[in-house]
């Protein structure tokens, strides 16, 4: 009827699809990651103490590297950075201090 001419539909804009699952740090997912790390770094700097003896002190640093190394994995997915870096600082002064008694 009107000749094959088939008018063009406006096509609406679409709107960006969130995904299902998403760690958006401003959202969800790791907003506690802060407070985690801090949590982890002062545990580690309480336990870093003792490392001072000598009887003690190499054995308890270095079963004392791993936990700084945990909050620093965790700090790193939260939005703030001063969790990871309380336990860099920790997690230094530790290696230092294993570096010493070597």
């Amino acid at each position: 009827m009107n000749g094959g001419f088939q008018p063009r539909l406006r096509k609406r804009p679409t709107r960006p699809q969130k995904p299902l699952a998403s760690f958006d740090t401003d959202r969800q997912g790791w907003g506690m990651g802060n407070i985690i790390a801090w949590a982890i770094g002062i545990v580690s700097a309480v336990i870093a103490i003792p490392s001072v003896l000598p009887i003690v002190g190499w054995l308890l640093a270095l079963i004392l590297l791993p936990l700084p190394l945990i909050g620093i994995v965790i700090g790193t997915f939260s939005r703030r950075k001063s969790g990871r870096n309380f336990c860099i600082l920790v997690f230094v002064l530790c290696f230092l201090r294993l570096l010493i008694t070597f």
